[in-house]
C-alpha cells in the first residue's frame, strides 16, 4: 500500500486505561496484528490495491481508536467505490418490521400492539465521521495507472469513544478466540447445556477473558427451523426457563456408529426446579417429609411428568422439582 501519512511509531499499541483487565491481552493482539500505519488517522490520498483492503485498514483504525464502522453505500459502475460511516450515524431506528414507536397498552394494562417492549437503547448520535474510497487515476497522467484513493470527508464523532472497542458486535465476530469460543458454546448447545451451565465450564477453560450473552448464546441455533414431531427440539423450553433463572439439566441417549461417531442424539429426561423453591426445601424437607410421584397426560405431548413436593410447616404441601420423562422406569427416578 502507497500512503502519504507519517510513518507509524514503533511501540506496540496499548489498550486505554478504561478497558476492562480481562480482555486486555486479546484486544491488544488484536490490534497489533495489524501494520502500524493502519492505527493512525486515515488521510486523503491514501492508495489502496482493492476496497477490502481500504477496509480493513479503516477496521484496523476504528479497532485502535473505540468505534465501528459500517457500509453506508455501495457502487460498482461507472467506477467502483465505497463510503464507511460511523455505526453510530443517522437519527433514528431504521424499523424494518414498521412498529410502532412506543407500546401499545389497553385500558387494564395489557400489551395489546405489536411492539412488546420500548426503545430502551438507540445507538444513533448523528456521528459525521464518514470516508470513502473511489478507483481513480494514480501517477503522471496519461500513465494509465489506477488504484483505490482513500478521502475522508469527516473525521470527528458525535459521542464519546469506548474504552472497550469489542462492546461492538463485529469486533468480537472478526476475533480468532471469540470463533473458537462460539465453537465450543456450539458444542455445548448440541448437548443441551443451559447457558449458566456452559458459561461456567467456558470460562473455566478459555483463558481469552471474552464470553458470550445470552442471546449470542442461545442464538447459535437460530436458524434451525424447530419441529414441534422432533423429540430433540426444546429449544423454546430451555430458553424460557433459562430467562427465568430456574435450574435445569437433560439426560440424553446418543446412537453411534462403529467409529463411536455420534449418529443421533435424542433427549429422553428434562429435570428443572427453581433456587427458591430449593431454599424451602433446605427449610421444610430435610429430616422431613418429601414426597416423589408422577402423572400422566398432563400436556399435549402426553410425557408423564415426576413431581416432587415437600410440606410446609402449615401442613400444606409445595413442589420441589419437575421432570419430564418418556418412560415410568428405574433410569428415570434415578436421573430425578
Amino acid at each position: 500500500m502507497a500512503s502519504s501519512t507519517s510513518s507509524a511509531a514503533t511501540a506496540a499499541w496499548q489498550a486505554p486505561s478504561g478497558c476492562p483487565d480481562h480482555i486486555r491481552y486479546v484486544l491488544e493482539k488484536a490490534v497489533n496484528s495489524y501494520p502500524p500505519i493502519w492505527l493512525e488517522e486515515p488521510s486523503t490520498g491514501e492508495v489502496f490495491s482493492s476496497i477490502e483492503e481500504c477496509q480493513n485498514r479503516l477496521i484496523a483504525f476504528s479497532l485502535s481508536q473505540g468505534f465501528d464502522i459500517v457500509v453506508l453505500n455501495s457502487r460498482k459502475i461507472p467506477q467502483p467505490g465505497t463510503t464507511w460511516a460511523c455505526i453510530h450515524h443517522g437519527k433514528e431506528t431504521k424499523n424494518w418490521r414498521k412498529l410502532p414507536y412506543i407500546v401499545e397498552k389497553d385500558d387494564k394494562g395489557e400489551i395489546v400492539g405489536e411492539r412488546k417492549r420500548n426503545l430502551t437503547v438507540v445507538r444513533q448520535t448523528e456521528c459525521p465521521w464518514t470516508c470513502k474510497v473511489s478507483y481513480k487515476s494514480i501517477g503522471k497522467r496519461g500513465s494509465g495507472e489506477k488504484g483505490f484513493v482513500l478521502t475522508t470527508t469527516e473525521s470527528s464523532h458525535t459521542h464519546p469513544l469506548a474504552q472497550n472497542p469489542l462492546i461492538y458486535q463485529r469486533h468480537r465476530e472478526r476475533l480468532e478466540e471469540y470463533q473458537v469460543l462460539k465453537a465450543q458454546a456450539r458444542a455445548h448447545r448440541v448437548s443441551i447445556l443451559p447457558y449458566s451451565l456452559s458459561r461456567r465450564v467456558l470460562d473455566a477453560v478459555d483463558g481469552s477473558g471474552l464470553s458470550l450473552t445470552r442471546r449470542e448464546y442461545y442464538n447459535l441455533k437460530k436458524h434451525q427451523i424447530p419441529d414441534g414431531r422432533d423429540e430433540k427440539t426444546i429449544e423454546g423450553l430451555l430458553y424460557a426457563l433459562d430467562a427465568a433463572d430456574f435450574i435445569h439439566r437433560c439426560r440424553i441417549e446418543d446412537e453411534f456408529d462403529e467409529s463411536g461417531t455420534i449418529l443421533s442424539r435424542k433427549l429422553v429426561q428434562i429435570w428443572f426446579t427453581h433456587p427458591k423453591l430449593l431454599e424451602a426445601s433446605a427449610r421444610f424437607v430435610a429430616g422431613s417429609v418429601c414426597i416423589i410421584d408422577a402423572t400422566f397426560n398432563t400436556n399435549k405431548a402426553r410425557m408423564p411428568i415426576i413431581v416432587a413436593v415437600g410440606v410446609l410447616g402449615n401442613g400444606k404441601t409445595f413442589p420441589i422439582a419437575f421432570s419430564y420423562y418418556k418412560a415410568e422406569d428405574h433410569e428415570s427416578y434415578s436421573f430425578f
